[in-house]
């Protein structure tokens, strides 16, 4: 199963939320893979897809920017609307965080936030899913 993510601190974040619930990624043979922005999410979607390798998005909802709802529909249709998992209303609000992780930023700082905060239902819901694709 493939997790598709928009950026570094999202896999950061996926991994995290993921290996909380106990899952383990290789083990399980799970890859959350960042693509480096939300244009490129549609383009791996389609050729995941069509390989019928078990795909779930994980991406921002970002409310009121028309790109990104372009790219949710886009992914939503390729991959089936309930692989579709939304940060509300994106990465850095989901943490409260008032400016972009770097990367360095997204390694220090969002394993010692997992550990020390509840796990936010978006990052439960992907894991259901993607359990269920692999069962």
């Amino acid at each position: 199963c493939v997790i598709l993510v928009e950026g570094y601190a999202d896999e950061v974040a996926c991994r995290c939320g993921l290996e909380k619930q106990g899952i383990e990624l290789d083990r399980e043979s799970i890859s959350v893979v960042s693509l480096g922005g939300k244009q490129e999410l549609p383009i791996v979607a389609e050729l995941l897809c069509g390989f019928r390798i078990p795909t779930v998005i994980l991406m921002d909802e970002d409310p009121g920017d028309a790109t990104t709802r372009t790219v949710h529909e886009k992914v939503a249709g390729l991959a089936g609307g309930g692989n579709l998992f939304l940060q509300s209303p994106q990465l850095e609000g989901l943490f409260r965080l008032r400016t972009k992780l770097t990367r360095v930023d997204a390694i220090s700082l969002l394993p010692k936030w997992f550990a020390e905060n509840e796990l936010p239902e978006v990052y439960r819901a992907v894991a259901r899913r993607v359990q269920e694709l692999l069962a």
